[in-house]
C-alpha cells in the first residue's frame, strides 16, 4: 500500500468498537471493557478477558 492508493470499505460493523477503544480498555481504563461487548469480531481470548474482568459475557438487554 502506498500514498494515493484507493481504499474501499467492504464492511462497516454496527458498533462503535475501535482498535483504539480496545487498547484503552485493556491498558489504561478498564471501565471501558463493557463497551467492547457489542463487537462480535473480538477474539475468544479478548472476550474471555472482558468476561473475567467484568463478570459480563454480553451487555444487559436494556443496554444493547
Amino acid at each position: 500500500m502506498r500514498a494515493g492508493d484507493r481504499i474501499e470499505i467492504e464492511h462497516r460493523p454496527d458498533h462503535e468498537v475501535t482498535i483504539g477503544l480496545v487498547f484503552r480498555a485493556r491498558m489504561s481504563d478498564p471501565t471501558l471493557l463493557p463497551a467492547l461487548l457489542p463487537a462480535d469480531a473480538l477474539s475468544e481470548e479478548l472476550k474471555a478477558y472482558v468476561a473475567k474482568k467484568t463478570g459480563l459475557r454480553r451487555l444487559p438487554a436494556n443496554q444493547e
